[in-house]
Formats: C-alpha cells, structure tokens, sequence
C-alpha cells in the first residue's frame, strides 16, 4: 500500500481544476453512512481507518490501534457517548496527517470494537472538531473528497455555527418547529437524533463523543435549514436530550445531498448542490 504521502501526492496532480480554490484535498469514501478516511499517525507508513466525525469534540484513537503503534496512555478519562459516559485515556505523543495536515495535540484513546461491531467495520479512530477548528473544510460525498479550501463558496446556503463547548452545533426546523442547537455530526449516519425537549443543564470538563445509541422512538419529520428544504426524513426522537444544552445531532442522511463547506474561520455552514 502506498504512504500516506504518495497517494495524497498523486490525488493533487489528478485534481488540478480544484487546486484553484483549494488548499489540499484527499479522498473519503462514503459508506454506511459515515465518512471514512485514511489517516495516518505519527508519520506511519500504513494508514489507519478513521470516521472524519465532527460531532466528537476531539479526534480518537481505538485503544487497539494506540497499542499496535506503541503509543503510551497516559492520564485516564471520562468523557460522554450518546448512550452514556465511558472511560478514555490520555496519549501525550500522537501527531495525526489527514488533507496535508498533521494535528498535534494530546489524543483520546476509547476502546472503539462496540462502535465497530455496529457498522460492521473496523473503525480505527475518530476524526474530530479539532480537524475542522480554524479551517474552511468541504465535504462532497458524491465525488469522495474533503477538501481544505481558501474561503468558502459565495453561492451557497449558509448559517451561522455555535459552539457548545468544543462542539458544533447549528440551528434547524424540524416541521415547521425551530431547534436552536443541533450539533453537526458527520459522524451520524442517521438524518436527525433530537430531543422533544431540550435540557438547559450543561456538563462542564466533560468531552461529548457520539459513539453508541439508546432506545428511541422514530418519527417521520420535513427537515429544513437556512430556507433550504432538506427533504423528509425518518428522524429518532428522544426523551432528553443527547447531549446536555443541545437539541440533536444532525447527520449524513439528511447532509449528503448536498456539497457541505464547514467554515470555523467564519463560523458559517454552507450548503451547495452536490455536483
């Protein structure tokens, strides 16, 4: 298998009409509903299979995985999952290179197999907000890149980003009803997790990563962002909330239609036709 250095390389000579408008770019592959991307750890020279998941707040490493490259775990953690907390650990020395970038800052180490077993694919680490923090990054599902651009696209839907805490979160319409604070989650393979009432209560020094799912009940829903009609979709319906002070997770299913630019150097989400 190619380094990770080469099949980027040979990705920007056969993109040369983007090289205009981007930065770097590199392939994803959208399968299962999630976006899957080959990431490469510590200068490795084989790839590891990782979710590119804006909805964890930092990037993860499977406990597995950390143990194979020879990473240290450090401090241990708790952090919150969608169906509840669980326990991490620290790892001081990993540096991750995705689209020509290499995050340097300490990791989380989870035990990922549940999460895994689910899609029925190893999943080797979860590609977080810290990736997409002070970047202007466009998802097309359609054509399987991610590219890092120079400034967004003047002709798309946008809104306005939040954060709750290090998460990302947007504001959608759900029938017509205004939720205000929905966390954008390509890590989500469903269209719309939401609560029918949001709890105000935050959990402070905690990280939230969306990983597995509790009991809920489905309802069909018309979904709708910045005047753009997603489309009607299935959406699970929640007693509470997923995450304390938010209204959902809104993911791929209602997401891939569309070019999706997320800008967290203007805080701005942009929504263009898929090519």
């Amino acid at each position: 298998m190619q380094s990770c250095r080469t099949a980027l390389l040979l990705l920007c000579l056969t993109t040369a009409g983007l090289a205009a408008r981007a930065e770097t770019a590199a392939p994803c592959r959208y399968e299962k509903g999630l976006v899957w991307v080959d990431v490469c750890v510590n200068d490795s020279r084989e790839p590891l299979t990782f979710l590119l998941d804006s909805g964890a707040e930092e990037s993860v490493i499977d406990q597995r995985a950390a143990k194979k490259l020879g990473l240290r775990f450090a401090s241990r953690e708790v952090v919150q999952a969608v169906g509840g907390k669980t326990t991490a650990f620290r790892i001081e020395n990993a540096a991750l290179q995705f689209a020509g970038v290499t995050i340097r800052k300490p990791l989380l180490a989870m035990n990922l197999r549940s999460a895994s077993k689910t899609v029925g694919r190893t999943i080797d680490g979860l590609l977080g907000a810290d990736f997409f923090a002070n970047r202007i990054v466009q998802i097309d599902y359609r054509a399987g890149q991610v590219c890092l651009l120079k400034k967004s696209p003047s002709s798309a839907t946008s809104l306005p980003i939040v954060t709750n805490y290090d998460a990302l979160c947007v504001a959608v319409d759900v029938d017509g009803n205004r939720l205000n604070k929905v966390r954008l989650d390509t890590g989500c393979d469903q269209a719309l997790r939401w609560a029918m009432r949001a709890d105000s209560k935050t959990t402070a020094n905690r990280r939230t990563i969306g990983l597995s799912s509790g009991k809920t009940r489905e309802r069909r829903c018309a979904l709708q962002m910045g005047g753009l009609a997603l489309g009607e979709f299935k959406t699970s319906v929640h007693s509470r909330p997923v995450f304390p002070g938010e209204d959902g997770l809104l993911g791929n299913e209602a997401l891939a239609k569309h070019v999706v630019t997320i800008d967290m150097v203007n805080r701005r989400l942009h929504l263009s036709p898929s090519r």
